[in-house]
């Protein structure tokens, strides 16, 4: 049972992360669109970017860690087979 709690959590986890790693890509649009229309200066739009590629980045790492943790062993995996019981949002 713990294993299937652990898998959940890791489950709720990487969705947690793809969403706010969505939510960067909404942010890299906004900041841009800002830029277009005049509103942000265009000075402006680098360290936004910058700071974007950054939260990504850490956001990915997260996410391969979650991801890697819900794959299971390949001894995992024999077990089961064998029946035996086996884890900012601103713009500007």
């Amino acid at each position: 049972m713990g294993a299937s709690r652990s898998d959940a959590k890791n489950h709720r986890a990487a969705s947690v992360l793809r969403r706010a790693l969505e939510g960067l890509t909404a942010q890299e649009q906004t900041a841009i669109s800002l830029v277009v229309r005049g509103v942000l200066p265009e000075a402006a739009l680098r360290p936004e970017l910058d700071r974007i590629a950054a939260d990504r980045a850490t956001l990915e790492a997260r996410l391969a860690t979650v991801e890697a943790q819900g794959t299971p062993s390949l001894p995992t995996m024999a077990s089961r087979a064998s029946g035996a019981p086996s884890a900012s949002g601103r713009c500007g």
